[in-house]
C-alpha cells in the first residue's frame, strides 16, 4: 500500500469542490473566508455504502442518506457545514431540497446522492443559500488535489486541520486508489461521534459486499474514538466506489477482499486518529491497546478507558499511570462483581513521559468500576 496526494479526487472518475454559499455567515457579518458547501461526484454510477450515527436522535439528513443509499448505489454526496439540520424546522423537507438542488446542477436524480450536514443543532437551515450556491458548486467541480482540499475545507466546523488522505493498493494487476475527507472536532464518542465521512475509491467491488466491509472497519476505527463523551445526530461515513481502476470485481473473500479491506481500513482509522487528535480542547492524542481478551468482543467491552481520559489532570506530565488504570470501565455488573476477575498486577501501563513502565503489583482502589486495562500509549 502506498500513501499519495489527492485525497478524495485521487481515484479515476472524481470530482469535488467547496465553496462559501452562506451557511455559516451570521446575523450581520458574511464570511466570504469561510467555504460551508462541498460535492464530492463520481462521472459513472457507483456502489455505495453507509454507517450512521447510534444516536436514538437522527438527524434528517442522516436518515434521507439512509433511504437513498439502501439499493447500494449512488453517484455523490452534497455536504453542508455551519447547519447539522438536526432536531429543526422544515428537517427532512430541506434535505431533501438539497438533493433535489444537486440533482437539478449534476443532471441526475435526487436519490443519486448522499445528504450530510453537520453544524449547529434545532436552528433551520438555509436552504435559500444552498440552492443558489449550488450551480456555482457544481461549475467549481474538478479532479484536481486542490478540488479534493477545498471540499475538505467546506466541511469543517470548528476543526482546527483539514483530514485527508489517499492511498493506492495493486488488485488483479490494477492500481486502485482509494481517498477521503474527513471532518470531526467536538461531539466525539464511540459510536462514530459528530463526524461526517466522504470516501472515494475507483475499485470494482460488489455494493452490497462493500456495506457489510465498511461496517466492519467502522467498527474498529470511528466506533472506537472519543473526545468529549458526547454521541452525535448527524454522523455519517460514505464510500463511493465507481469501478474505474478496472480490476477484477471483488464479490467475495479472497486475497484482494483483505487487500482491500486492509487498505480501506487504513484510511479510515487515519481518519479517525486526526479527529480524535484535533477535538477540541485536546491536548494529546491517546491510543489504548487491550491485551489478553479472549475474544475481539470482551476486548470492546474494555474500550470505555478513552471516555474518561478527557476529565484528566493533563497540565505539566498528566494524567498519571494510576488514573488511566482507574478509570478503565467494565461494562456490566458491579465492581464488586468484577473484582475476582481483575488483578492489578495484570495491568501496565506505558507512558513516553516516564523513563520506566509503572507497572502494578497490588490490587488498587477504583473510583468507578473494575477493570483490566493492560496497555494505555499516550502519544
Amino acid at each position: 500500500m502506498n500513501i499519495i496526494t489527492g485525497g478524495v479526487t485521487a481515484p479515476k472518475g472524481f470530482q469535488a469542490a467547496g465553496i462559501h454559499c452562506g451557511i455559516k455567515d451570521n446575523f450581520t457579518t458574511p464570511q466570504p473566508d469561510k467555504k460551508d458547501l462541498a460535492m464530492i461526484l463520481s462521472s459513472v454510477p457507483c456502489a455505495a455504502a453507509g454507517t450512521y450515527t447510534r444516536n436514538v436522535v437522527k438527524a434528517d439528513p442522516v436518515i434521507l442518506t439512509k433511504e437513498h443509499l439502501a439499493d447500494h448505489q449512488a453517484r455523490g454526496i452534497i455536504f453542508d457545514s455551519g447547519n447539522a439540520n438536526a432536531c429543526a424546522p422544515k428537517g427532512r423537507e430541506n434535505a431533501q431540497r438539497m438533493a433535489q438542488a444537486a440533482a437539478a446542477a449534476t443532471g441526475l436524480q435526487p436519490q443519486d446522492f448522499a445528504v450530510c450536514s453537520t453544524g449547529i443543532i434545532g436552528v433551520e437551515l438555509n436552504i435559500q443559500a444552498i440552492e443558489k450556491g449550488v450551480p456555482s458548486l457544481v461549475a467549481a467541480l474538478a479532479d484536481t488535489p486542490q478540488a479534493s482540499l477545498d471540499a475538505a475545507h467546506a466541511i469543517l466546523t470548528t476543526d482546527l486541520k483539514v483530514k485527508e488522505i489517499a492511498v493506492t493498493v495493486e488488485l488483479g494487476g490494477k492500481t486502485v486508489t482509494i481517498g477521503a475527507i474527513a471532518k470531526g472536532s467536538g461531539m466525539i464518542h464511540p459510536n462514530m461521534g459528530t463526524m461526517l465521512c466522504g470516501i472515494t475509491t475507483d475499485c470494482a467491488i460488489d455494493g452490497a459486499l462493500l456495506q457489510d466491509m465498511l461496517r466492519q472497519v467502522v467498527t474498529k476505527t470511528f466506533n472506537r474514538i472519543t473526545v468529549d463523551g458526547d454521541t452525535s445526530t448527524n454522523d455519517t461515513c460514505v464510500v463511493l466506489a465507481n469501478g474505474l481502476a478496472g480490476n477484477p470485481a471483488i464479490t467475495g473473500p479472497g486475497e484482494d477482499y483483505d487487500i482491500f479491506f486492509a487498505a480501506l481500513r487504513h484510511v479510515c482509522e487515519y481518519e479517525a486518529k486526526m479527529i480524535a487528535s484535533d477535538g477540541e480542547g485536546a491536548g494529546r492524542l491517546i491510543t489504548c491497546t487491550v491485551m489478553g481478551a479472549e475474544t475481539e468482543e470482551q476486548a470492546e467491552q474494555y474500550k470505555e478507558i478513552g471516555d474518561e481520559i478527557d476529565e484528566f489532570d493533563t497540565e505539566d506530565d498528566g494524567p498519571e499511570p494510576g488514573d488511566v488504570v482507574a478509570s478503565a470501565d467494565l461494562p456490566g455488573g458491579s465492581p464488586e462483581a468484577a473484582w475476582d476477575e481483575f488483578m492489578a498486577d495484570h495491568a501496565k501501563v506505558w507512558m513516553p513521559q516516564f523513563a520506566e513502565a509503572c507497572e502494578a503489583d497490588s490490587r488498587v482502589p477504583f473510583y468507578k468500576q473494575a477493570a483490566s486495562l493492560l496497555a494505555a500509549f499516550i502519544k
